[in-house]
């Protein structure tokens, strides 16, 4: 098959030519990693002088390459809200006006302010840029008409409205799995799947907040028709590794059939606990850390500030991803089984201890050294607050515990859905069931009877309400498992 060839027209600061359809633009003599290293400051400058527009949005585009843009992303999508929007944003007024409302709401985000006129204004622009590309169509839509779709997402996040994010998520999702047909001849797969993989990861942060979601498509296929790729013995990048933990913490997902599951680490729910069927996963996370070792021997003295804090996040993981497969090994009523969890205090301390490493260096304080909180964040990427709510809700060692909770407190976070506020909220009230009128020295002091599991809190959209489902043993006496619901009253960040 060949590729049809496009002309670069050499435009300045990027060619409209390429990025008009979501190539990748060869026109120019440089390598193009080292071009977004070396250049950013002149593409911003470049870009902002030949918008047009009013003054404020041109502050508004300059506020989100500056500031939005560094804390939205992830370990692994800088690429693409650094670099892509931005190029698209020089030929595409759609997605100009989607990234300034975003910008506009971010600011407003992290100041607590409300004058969102402008914001709105930009909003309902895009919005009508976005329905004018899909009309002019010929036939389906291109892979880079729903570039603009994952703004719309992030600014229904962000805004809290959750039901319209979830919603416009999983109906892109489903109408992206028959794009490729329509796709352009010179656009990179790499697109594709990288907004598939973003979608199915809203998609699947949802179904452990409210529940199952109606009409969510299915990405990554079921588990049967997975073809899974072997675990090199070494990784080439922090990317690879990235990408080889999250696909079989998805696969691992998907072994039980069970639609309300999600990925490992990924929700509230108690979900990640399949008990007998791990042994396989504890092999392949083995290998995973085995590549993953040897990938950092050989780039010890090497690694960028980035690398290194992808690596934090992906030890974390790692940590925490053997923690619930080991504990899944162990086939125990659910009440004896919450016991098996004090096995790992070293594991669950060392993970909070990267959890704070990863949020002291992620431009969240004002000064790090006497940690005075600035202000709230917002990213896609899903690092803390999910970690740190398992560890209070599954360590009973009371100053590990009370560590992670004080962490969730002080960086005020949302990811995705899920924010520390409500982390917080739930995570306390189930220290203060669990250690109701008894003083905590040790986990020990924290008998099976007293603890709580099968947590799941549901988030009540519309009336900003946590519903907290659990079950526990009705007394020390009485061996007799109850099905208990808690209203805990929401107000999010």
């Amino acid at each position: 098959m060949s590729i049809r060839r496009v002309k670069c027209d050499e435009a300045k600061p990027a060619c409209h030519n390429c990025c008009s359809t979501g190539r990748q633009c060869l026109g120019y003599s440089h390598d193009n990693s080292q071009l977004l290293q070396a250049s950013q400051g002149e593409l911003l400058r470049q870009i902002s002088a030949s918008l047009g527009g009013t003054q404020r949005e041109r502050r508004a585009f300059e506020f989100y390459c500056v500031r939005t843009s560094p804390r939205l992303t992830g370990s692994d999508d800088h690429a693409f809200w650094g670099q892509l929007v931005i190029q698209r944003a020089y030929v595409d007024t759609g997605i100009r006006h989607a990234i300034i409302a975003l910008a506009s709401f971010y600011e407003d985000f992290e100041s607590g302010a409300e004058n969102c006129v402008f914001a709105l204004e930009q909003y309902n622009l895009a919005i009508r840029k976005h329905f004018d590309s899909f009309k002019s169509e010929n036939g389906p839509a291109t892979v880079e008409v729903y570039v603009s779709c994952l703004v719309f997402v992030c600014i229904e996040m962000l805004r809290a409205n959750f039901t319209s994010a979830i919603s416009l998520a999983q109906k892109s999702l489903s109408l992206l799995h028959g794009s490729t047909e329509g796709q352009s001849p010179g656009t990179s797969n790499s697109l594709l799947h990288f907004l598939q993989r973003q979608f199915y990861r809203i998609q699947v942060q949802a179904i452990g907040l409210i529940g199952h979601v109606e009409g969510g498509s299915k990405y990554p296929p079921q588990a049967a028709q997975i073809v899974e790729p072997t675990i090199p013995s070494i990784f080439s990048s922090v990317s690879e590794a990235q990408d080889y933990l999250e696909f079989y913490g998805q696969l691992y997902s998907l072994s039980t059939n069970d639609e309300q599951t999600g990925p490992i680490m990924g929700g509230p729910a108690d979900f990640d606990i399949r008990i007998g069927s791990s042994e396989p996963y504890i092999d392949i996370l083995r290998q995973w850390t085995n590549a993953f070792d040897a990938f950092l021997i050989r780039r010890a003295n090497s690694l960028t500030d980035q690398e290194r804090h992808a690596v934090r996040i992906l030890r974390m993981r790692q940590l925490l991803s053997h923690i619930s497969l080991e504990v899944s090994t162990h086939c125990l009523p659910s009440d004896e089984q919450e016991m098996v969890w004090d096995n790992h205090c070293s594991e669950f301390n060392d993970a909070v201890v990267l959890a704070e490493s990863i949020l002291t260096t992620m431009g969240d304080w004002e000064d790090a050294s006497s940690l005075i909180r600035r202000k709230p964040s917002f990213s896609l990427d899903f690092v803390s607050v999910g970690p740190l709510y398992d560890i209070a809700r599954r360590c009973r060692d009371p100053t590990i515990r009370r560590k992670a909770i004080d962490t969730l407190r002080t960086f005020r976070r949302r990811e995705g859905m899920w924010d520390s506020e409500m982390a917080l909220l739930v995570a306390e009230r189930i220290v203060a069931i669990e250690e109701d009128g008894v003083d905590v020295a040790s986990c020990e002091d924290v008998p099976s009877w007293r603890r709580i599991f099968n947590v799941h809190p549901v988030l009540a959209l519309e009336d900003k309400k946590i519903y907290l489902h659990y079950e526990r043993i009705a007394s020390p006496t009485q061996a007799v498992r109850v099905q208990v619901q808690e209203v805990i009253p929401y107000r999010e960040i």
